[in-house]
């Protein structure tokens, strides 16, 4: 049992996780169509789906494979993973939404950016970014208390 569960992670970790993100990233491709809240178009989010991590396909993984008949089968010739079995579980609007977030986020960051370096205060843009200032006058007040 052990060793199956081994073998089920480096399998996973090796090619199953980038089997299931391509069919993923298919499935969004030809099942979804539209404008997200923040108006980014589908070109826009497959060009961006690699901003989805690790963690993110893990997690889609999962909580999609608690729905599928099965997740992996350990055959003689190793682990075969249900991509398509599970993948009929996922939900695309979930995943288009991480996402939009994803790409508002970064959105928001360069703005954020860009707001420093019209204020000369570009060395405080990373933190202004952190807390994710978002008003002149919070940047002002972070250029005064770091100086």
């Amino acid at each position: 049992y052990e060793r199956e569960n081994e073998a089920e992670k480096e399998a996973w970790e090796s090619w199953g996780r980038s089997d299931f993100s391509r069919a993923l990233k298919r499935g969004i491709e030809s099942e979804w169509e539209g404008v997200t809240e923040h108006g980014f178009k589908p070109e826009e989010i497959d060009d961006a789906f690699g901003l989805l991590t690790d963690e993110d396909i893990d997690c889609l993984w999962y909580n999609a494979g608690d729905k599928a008949n099965w997740i992996c089968e350990h055959r003689s010739d190793g682990p075969s993973f249900n991509t398509g079995g599970v993948l009929e579980h996922v939900n695309v609007e979930e995943v288009v939404e991480m996402i939009d977030s994803r790409l508002w986020k970064q959105r928001v960051d360069a703005d954020i950016r860009k707001l420093c370096a019209w204020m000369n205060a570009s060395h405080i843009a990373d933190l202004a970014v952190s807390m994710q200032c978002t008003l002149v006058s919070q940047i002002r007040k972070l250029q005064l208390t770091n100086k």
